[in-house]
């Protein structure tokens, strides 16, 4: 007769997003674009998924926080509208660090002022990404606690013509909430 054996389960190991190549806005830090700009039309993140466990399926979700906003963040990334689940998947590439690029329409930013930018990648989201865009606090929440990578990128929209900064002193005291840390905001300082 033979024994049983039990082998451990293998656990899911969180994702860490980092700035994936020719990046021109970096994780952390903080960006212009003017509204008198003809072109491009959207802005486009660029990220490195590293994760250890090579054939987890990963879904991303993005969001845009703002103080302009009347109401909570808008949700950026689609969800399937019979099912509500993430649609924005992760390719499995074999390798531990696979590429991801998503791009934000620049109407998704109009008015002037800071934004932040959340993408969240996680393969055990708690919560439907349409459950998630009614319900900010829950962006984030995972069914293995702490199971997600988090990047961030600060927009400044300003009017300011094409290749001018335009006055960014007004954007340091412009503070974005940080709906996931209750110590305040996390908005940088301007250059």
């Amino acid at each position: 007769m033979l024994d049983p054996i039990d082998f451990p389960v293998e656990e899911p190991v969180a994702s860490v997003l980092i700035d994936g190549p020719g990046t021109r806005i970096k994780i952390g830090e903080i960006g212009t674009f003017s509204r008198a700009a003809t072109a491009p039309n959207d802005i486009t993140l660029s990220v490195v998924v590293r994760d250890p466990n090579l054939n987890e399926p990963l879904v991303a979700r993005l969001r845009v926080v703002s103080k302009l906003f009347q109401s909570s963040p808008r949700f950026l990334s689609s969800c399937d509208a019979e099912t509500g689940d993430d649609v924005t998947v992760v390719p499995i590439t074999g390798d531990s660090e696979r590429p991801l690029t998503i791009s934000v329409a620049r109407t998704d930013l109009a008015e002037v002022g800071c934004y932040r930018l959340e993408l969240v990648v996680s393969g055990t989201f708690k919560n439907t990404c349409a459950e998630a865009a009614q319900a900010p606090a829950v962006f984030t929440a995972t069914t293995l606690r702490g199971d997600f990578g988090l990047a961030k990128w600060f927009v400044a929209v300003t009017d300011a013509p094409p290749g001018e900064t335009g006055d960014l002193n007004a954007f340091a005291s412009c503070p974005v909430d940080d709906l996931d840390n209750p110590q305040g905001n996390d908005f940088p300082s301007a250059p």
